[in-house]
């Protein structure tokens, strides 16, 4: 596992007998990535598969099969709308990417009465409502679609989330092989410790659907995430934990680790810096494509 933590001191510690370094870097302070797109309502295209999930497409949209971001929040239209919600996309999608997003359970099209945000995710969880499995059904069905369809590149499909979207994102990671890297930024791993699920914490279904619980189906894979240094929206210490979880059980495995790590310093709690964006894509380009996404500030 690699551990980055921004911009604090250089910090060393021992991680299941390995020697893993903390660097203190600059890349909070990275320039703003001139070509980031700002998305506007108009721009999104929105599809529907056969069986009817409703999905939005921006960037990359002619027949020629294309690298392919997946981007989860919340609702579909502030997903793609909202730089804080898009992030590594802004960069991607000028570049040729074709950004992604439906609408995660009990938002949008998806608000049931009685059932909305997170809220409703506690409400069907207490009611053993597996709201995740239906969430990767709708999903794959998209990329289903859009893959019949030549526009996606079966070989090349991120996942990215933050925050709901991030712990929906690493579930869609775990459950689709086709998704080759996720990014998920201020995700939320262990649902006992998100105040939404205060009055569902003893419920199995909460427990059972604990990032923590994909550990044996996620360790090697690349995932790179980010977590503010004092995020109690989501508990900082519960995505440390959940690194260190995965790397042990990769060399148990005796199987690369590919969980990147990023801390960062934020005093603002459950939130991001702005300047995570260009490395985030970065690092997903380089995934996806075994190369450099160089001077992308500049082109």
């Amino acid at each position: 596992m690699r551990w980055l933590c921004l911009p604090l001191v250089t910090l060393s510690f021992m991680l299941s007998g390995a020697q893993v370094t903390a660097q203190a870097t600059t890349a909070t302070n990275a320039p703003a990535t001139r070509s980031a797109a700002k998305v506007k309502v108009d721009d999104i295209r929105r599809m529907t598969t056969p069986d009817g999930v409703e999905f939005g497409v921006w960037g990359k949209t002619s027949n020629t099969p294309t690298s392919t971001l997946i981007v989860l929040s919340g609702a579909m239209v502030d997903t793609f709308t909202k730089g804080s919600f898009l992030k590594a996309g802004e960069i991607l999608g000028p570049r040729g990417y074709l950004c992604v997003s439906i609408d995660l359970p009990n938002h949008g099209s998806q608000v049931k009465e009685g059932y909305s945000g997170v809220t409703g995710w506690a409400k069907r969880a207490t009611e053993g409502d597996d709201f995740v499995a239906d969430f990767n059904r709708r999903m794959s069905k998209v990329l289903d679609h859009l893959i019949s369809k030549g526009m996606t590149d079966p070989a090349k499909i991120a996942v990215t989330g933050t925050s709901r979207g991030g712990f929906l994102a690493m579930h869609y990671l775990a459950f689709d092989p086709r998704v080759k890297c996720a990014v998920a930024y201020a995700p939320a791993t262990d649902l006992t410790k998100v105040k939404y699920f205060d009055f569902a914490k003893d419920a199995l279904m909460v427990k059972q659907l604990g990032v923590g619980q994909l550990v044996p189906e996620l360790a090697g894979k690349p995932l790179l995430l980010f977590v503010g240094d004092r995020d109690t929206g989501v508990d900082t210490e519960s995505v440390i934990h959940l690194a260190r979880d995965l790397s042990t059980a990769a060399m148990k495995a005796d199987v690369p680790s590919q969980v990147e790590l990023h801390v960062v310093s934020e005093p603002r709690g459950h939130a991001l810096p702005a300047a995570i964006n260009l490395p985030a894509a970065m690092w997903i380009y380089r995934t996806l494509e075994g190369s450099e996404l160089f001077n992308p500030s500049l082109q």
